[in-house]
């Protein structure tokens, strides 16, 4: 074989080598961040119903709260002289 053409073989196989390896690591690194996100939407719906809980239970306190004071039977303030 020529020392030229030797070369060119080796220069060839390390392109055949190296492009596949830069794609996959390129690849992988796209589904990583692809799956941190992901894990970061489930963290965000799992934190989201509870605190719908919390704010529809608050809601329902206030309304409870709003309808003793308006019928008259709420907090009183009384004045009291001394």
């Amino acid at each position: 074989m020529l020392p030229g053409r030797t070369r060119r073989i080796g220069v060839l196989l390390a392109a055949a080598t190296l492009v596949p390896i830069v794609a996959l690591t390129w690849l992988g690194a796209r589904i990583l961040q692809q799956d941190r996100g992901l894990e970061r939407q489930r963290i965000r719906e799992w934190m989201e119903v509870p605190a719908g809980s919390v704010a529809v239970d608050i809601e329902r306190h206030r309304l409870a709260i709003e309808e003793r004071l308006a019928s008259g039977s709420g907090i009183r303030f009384l004045s009291r002289g001394s």
